[in-house]
């Protein structure tokens, strides 16, 4: 029967550690009397910290979570259990590499019979995945709102620089060059905002005018990718140059022809339209 109930419990324990470890999570055990410390596997792998062979100390785990942290967590225990016997909060817990890992600690406290705290068992849970995915969200949300007010600005811009004779003229005008404007952003998006090769804008703009001959209008340059400020300029310039191309200039006549090209030379980019 004792051999059986061994058995049991070393299957319940690796049970547990399975199941902390899955969870990223690890256990411990906190004499308040002695400052002895019990860590499980899971601990350890958390802390970033090699078993010890030799039993820990409180002071093992001051080396390791941060002051303000350790203090609020020492704070806690000195003032007793509540009425549940039990608290969580969130812990820093720096690692020998240097490395910081984010941990929620939930623990419960156990009293003598004059109400001071002899022992502390608790779990730490690693959340710095979290943390991290929970930072990058907010960045995310920063630089929405960020492009988002600078995409209005230049389209206020837009419609109050516009002029034209006659209010169809007006809205036409305004709609190519948010159109373009467009067609920068999507390549913008495709590129996570990092910026935009300059023969896609140029290809997307001139679009439009290629159908039916393509030889009328020939591109030329190197591979060139642009900030993102610049890609939208560049799109408002090319179909600026493009609308009066077909209004007033070679593309307006059957037989015109257009030669767009482009060099880059230390840091520079000059851009030739001929006609």
């Amino acid at each position: 029967e004792l051999e059986a109930s061994n058995r049991s419990l070393r299957e319940s324990e690796r049970r547990r550690s399975l199941a902390l470890a899955a969870g990223q999570m690890g256990s411990w055990d906190w004499n308040v009397s002695t400052g002895e410390c019990v860590w499980d596997a899971g601990q350890y792998r958390i802390f970033g910290v090699e078993p010890a062979r030799a039993a820990l100390s409180i002071e093992d785990f001051r080396s390791i979570v941060n002051p303000e942290d350790m203090a609020r967590i020492e704070a806690t225990v000195e003032k007793g259990a509540t009425d549940s016997g039990t608290f969580q909060m969130e812990i820093r817990a720096r690692r020998p590499n240097g490395k910081t890992r984010w941990c929620i600690c939930a623990a419960a406290m156990t009293s003598d019979d004059c109400g001071r705290v002899t022992g502390v068992s608790g779990v730490t849970i690693d959340i710095t995945d979290l943390k991290e995915a929970e930072a990058r969200r907010e960045l995310l949300t920063r630089e929405v709102d960020h492009r988002a007010r600078n995409m209005l600005a230049v389209v206020q811009s837009i419609v109050h620089m516009t002029k034209a004779p006659s209010i169809g003229d007006f809205v036409k005008i305004v709609e190519g060059r948010i159109r373009a404007l467009s067609i920068a952003h999507a390549l913008l998006a495709e590129s996570r905002w990092e910026g935009a090769n300059l023969d896609q804008i140029i290809s997307e703009e001139l679009a439009p005018y290629c159908v039916g001959d393509s030889g009328r209008i020939s591109v030329s340059g190197p591979q060139v990718f642009l900030k993102p400020a610049t890609a939208q300029t560049i799109a408002m310039v090319v179909h600026e140059l493009a609308t009066n191309a077909a209004k007033y200039g070679a593309l307006s006549e059957g037989k015109g022809r257009i030669k767009l090209a482009w060099e880059w030379r230390q840091g520079s980019l000059k851009l030739t339209w001929q006609e």
